[in-house]
């Protein structure tokens, strides 16, 4: 195990890495799991062609160059570290700051203008600052209220600033694209894998 992982707010279950700050929060927080969010980041902007969704206006904002003034950036949920790290290396003018709720382990260290804190972003955002930019990606697991983490984005937003948040969607959709309700086990359609989506969103919201 990496030394890193031994930390106090880590646990190790049957041989996996979690963290201790948000009970929420059910995945793993380990090497293996950063392996999976690394593939994920891949998958995500491969689809999106770019690493900010076209027409979010994120990527004028960091291409922007003022003198004496780097935009900033703010990455929810950083996980691997790896969409904070290609910001950083895209972007050289700014500064990016991912935040976990576990220690973050990149592969190789990160670019100069790119760090890393240890953090619940539910628990409040102001200590960080104000940024140009915040980003959150698949963090739904991890946050009750997604209302009051707006309201938090809202507090730290500079003017005119950008707030992207990227959710998967988890229900399923039949051939002709119509998304199926609430199932019972002898339906014709009936599907155990939206049986459990259904009940995870049950369970989240």
């Amino acid at each position: 195990m990496d030394p890193s992982e031994k930390l106090s707010n880590l646990r190790e279950v049957n041989g996996r890495i979690f963290n201790t700050t948000n009970e929420r929060y059910i995945l793993p927080a380990d090497g293996v799991e950063h392996r999976r969010l690394d593939s994920q980041h891949q998958a995500v902007i491969t689809m999106l062609g770019d690493l900010f969704p076209k027409g979010s206006g994120a990527a004028e904002i960091l291409a922007r160059s003022f003198e004496g003034y780097k935009p900033r950036v703010l990455d929810l949920g950083t996980g691997s570290g790896a969409w904070a790290i290609d910001v950083a290396l895209k972007y050289p003018n700014v500064e990016v700051l991912g935040l976990d709720l576990a220690p973050v382990n990149p592969g190789l260290p990160p670019p100069p203008n790119c760090r890393f804190e240890q953090g619940d972003a539910t628990m409040g955002l102001k200590q960080y600052g104000r940024f140009d930019v915040v980003h959150a990606r698949a963090i739904l697991q991890g946050v009750k209220d997604f209302a009051a983490l707006f309201g938090e984005v809202a507090e730290v937003l500079s003017p005119q600033g950008v707030f992207v948040s990227i959710e998967a969607e988890t229900c399923l959709y039949d051939k002709n694209k119509i998304k199926y309700g609430p199932q019972k086990e002898g339906d014709p359609d009936f599907s155990w894998t939206q049986e459990l989506a259904m009940a995870y969103l049950e369970a989240t919201t």
